[in-house]
């Protein structure tokens, strides 16, 4: 399985990619640029990730307009709904909002 880290804090990169490395191969992106490059690689490739982990607050693209992204591409391309890529967004914010 192809997994996909998409998180600006290398810390949490690694911690992640521990975690995950016994699923399968595993690509690392520090932004949501890199992150939309990898996928857009991938679906051209015919190797798409199966999963995908988004922190929400990256410079640059957010994790919110990269997923928008992704599913963009994914429907330029037609990937039927059981292929498209499954997505955990992520975050280390522990600010509290309370509305």
């Amino acid at each position: 399985m192809r997994i996909l880290i998409a998180e600006d804090e290398r810390s949490i990169q690694v911690t992640l990619k521990k975690h995950l490395q016994d699923y399968g191969v595993i690509d690392l992106a520090s932004d949501g640029q890199e992150a939309l490059e990898k996928v857009q690689k991938s679906l051209k490739d015919n190797e798409p990730y199966k999963l995908i982990l988004l922190d929400i607050n990256m410079p640059g693209v957010n994790g919110l307009n990269c997923l928008k992204t992704i599913r963009l591409f994914e429907d330029l391309i037609n990937v039927s709904y059981d292929s498209i890529s499954k997505v955990i967004m992520v975050t280390a914010e522990s600010t509290l909002l309370l509305y």
